[in-house]
């Protein structure tokens, strides 16, 4: 018996187990009531956190030659934490329809490089190994903490996705060769003469080549998919117009200005005549000096024999160097004689064809195919041009836009980050309540059972 009272009872306290769960029991609601309580608060107090502390993060991959060197194209050092300028924070703050400062969005914008499990052990062994492994981070991670800039999730779900956009638009306009060639076949050719619009056309087709040239290396197997086409299709085109249209048209405009004017023509071919006839006089002068150098030439063979060398050294003879000198000279009237026969030809053709207006009907023929309506070449030509740089600002546009968007792709959208666990802050809240209310109920039982002791 002595046992028994020995275990149901609490020696210092006076208080059997079983008085303990009656306690207990009659004061359920009671203890129910602040473990619900305490349940509440713990919730409310996770969500009050995680809506100061709401965070957006995404995951951005940058890809351009020299990243991974950490460096732009230009060989200038890259910080993801600077790689986004005011210009772009204040676009991306626009778009979102905020009031912030730029300050305000960089101060709550954290960037992390991401590093791979591969990469951290290769480090750890190179550190273990008293070695040196620099790792340039081609991905980092962007979390935004919208609750302290007093935005909502949307908000900065378009914030975040602004900045990435505006990186990629400026990186293009700093390193991107921008997707426009100036078409000048489109300029009032009207007050130009023949031969300026030829070399108009000329240039352009200069700088269609040196824009496709600029990205070909890297473009070479890139085909518009609006076009169909790929840059080497538009440099074969070019080099077709080129090498035909642009050659037939100045043939045809040299031909119209040398015989537009068969007075003006005739008079240029005379005046080379009299500079061609003083240049044959000139070196018919030297052909008769030359022969009479010849003729009167008294010298002979020399051998010179040096003492210490096997055999002798034949110098060339001043007889020899007046023959060769002589050849020339004969080379040369022989020239002038047909250039001046060549134009005397020219000057009685031209004096053939001429009219009672000093035209020629070549000239006339020329100028009609250069500027027959629609037909002409000078319109066929402007219209093959026009096509030329359309399709290649059309290929530099498409390409570009690939370029761009690779240059930092989205690997994740962007979400919402776990904050505070909502379930484990209720749960604390759950505990602690529960032990303030048997608290409470005992302190309360313990203060009763006083009471009583003292009145007794």
């Amino acid at each position: 018996m002595a046992e028994l009272e020995t275990q149901n009872y609490i020696e210092d306290e006076g208080i059997s187990l079983i008085d303990l769960f009656l306690i207990v029991w009659r004061k359920k609601f009671l203890i129910a009531f602040l473990s619900f309580l305490g349940l509440v608060l713990g919730g409310a107090v996770a969500f009050v956190m995680n809506g100061n502390n709401e965070t957006l993060a995404t995951i951005v991959e940058y890809q351009w030659d020299g990243i991974n060197e950490g460096e732009y194209p230009n060989g200038a050092r890259f910080e993801a934490s600077n790689s986004f300028t005011v210009t772009v924070y204040l676009n991306a703050i626009e778009a979102a329809g905020v009031e912030l400062t730029s300050n305000e969005v960089r101060e709550q914008l954290t960037i992390r490089p991401i590093v791979p499990n591969n990469i951290l052990n290769a480090i750890q062994q190179a550190i273990e190994n008293g070695e040196e492994l620099t790792y340039f981070p081609t991905a980092f991670k962007y979390s935004l903490n919208a609750g302290q800039l007093g935005i909502n999730e949307a908000q900065a779900r378009t914030l975040l996705n602004a900045l990435i956009d505006g990186f990629r638009e400026d990186f293009e306009a700093k390193y991107i060769q921008q997707a426009v060639v100036l078409n000048y076949a489109l300029t009032n050719l009207d007050t130009y003469d023949y031969s300026e619009v030829a070399r108009i056309y000329g240039t352009q087709l200069e700088l269609i080549e040196s824009a496709i040239e600029q990205v070909l290396p890297e473009a070479n197997t890139f085909v518009s998919t609006e076009l169909g086409l790929s840059f080497n299709d538009v440099l074969v085109e070019l080099d077709l117009v080129r090498t035909v249209d642009l050659n037939n048209m100045n043939a045809l405009i040299n031909t119209f200005l040398l015989t537009k004017n068969i007075d003006r023509a005739i008079t240029r071919l005379e005046y080379n005549n009299e500079i061609k006839a003083l240049e044959l006089a000139k070196e018919t002068q030297v052909l008769t000096n030359l022969q009479a150098a010849i003729t009167s030439y008294p010298g002979s063979e020399q051998t010179i024999v040096i003492p210490g060398l096997d055999g002798t050294i034949e110098t060339t003879t001043y007889l020899e160097v007046l023959y060769t000198q002589l050849l020339v000279s004969q080379r040369t009237i022989a020239e002038l004689e047909q250039d001046i026969a060549f134009n005397e030809s020219r000057i009685v053709l031209y004096e053939a064809q001429r009219d009672n207006n000093g035209n020629s009907p070549a000239a006339q023929e020329a100028l009609a195919e250069l500027t027959e309506e629609n037909t002409g070449l000078l319109d066929t030509t402007n219209t093959i041009i026009n096509t030329l740089v359309t399709n290649t600002n059309t290929l530099l546009e498409e390409y570009n836009l690939i370029v761009v968007r690779n240059i930092a792709t989205n690997l994740t959208s962007p979400t919402v980050e776990e904050g505070s666990n909502t379930l484990l802050f209720a749960a604390i809240g759950l505990v602690l309540g529960g032990i303030i209310s048997l608290g409470v109920v005992f302190v309360d039982h313990t203060m009763k059972d006083f009471q009583k002791k003292k009145q007794a």
